[in-house]
């Protein structure tokens, strides 16, 4: 895996750490160098790292403005978001980011669901989970 795979691979928009996490794993991967050679090599490969982290971070937080955009254009319509309560159990991990949800538009045609629908929902503190009935909790928008 070459260095900019190794970062968009751990790349993670939500962990405030995340580059330093990034970075410290690179550190301990150069242990193989000549003592000689350590520092240079390090060095090139923070650089590149930093680069492709700062190009990935850049992408992610542009991608993220626009859905979240659409998901408010989309609330304003009457969209309705519905999240699986098995969230709450947490027995897998990240399932219940997307895969279990009901979305449903305007017309109450059910959509279908991924991460560009479902992420700015969860993480913009636009809207508020509320209890819906025994299966899934109804994501409501609460405003800009």
């Amino acid at each position: 895996m070459n260095i900019e795979e190794f970062v968009s691979h751990h790349y993670n928009q939500w962990d405030l750490e995340n580059w330093e996490k990034i970075k410290a794993r690179i550190k301990s991967d150069t242990t193989y160098c000549l003592a000689e050679h350590r520092d240079e090599r390090l060095e090139s490969l923070l650089r590149q790292a930093r680069e492709q982290w700062d190009l990935e971070d850049g992408i992610h937080k542009e991608l993220y403005q626009r859905a979240l955009a659409e998901m408010i254009q989309n609330a304003k319509k009457g969209w309705k978001w519905l999240q699986n309560r098995d969230v709450e159990k947490n027995e897998k991990p990240n399932y219940h980011v997307y895969y279990t949800w009901k979305i449903y538009n305007e017309n109450g045609k059910e959509m279908g669901s991924n991460v560009h629908m479902t992420e700015s929902i969860q993480k913009s503190g636009l809207w508020e989970r509320r209890d819906h009935d025994e299966t899934y909790f109804e994501w409501v928008f609460t405003g800009e």
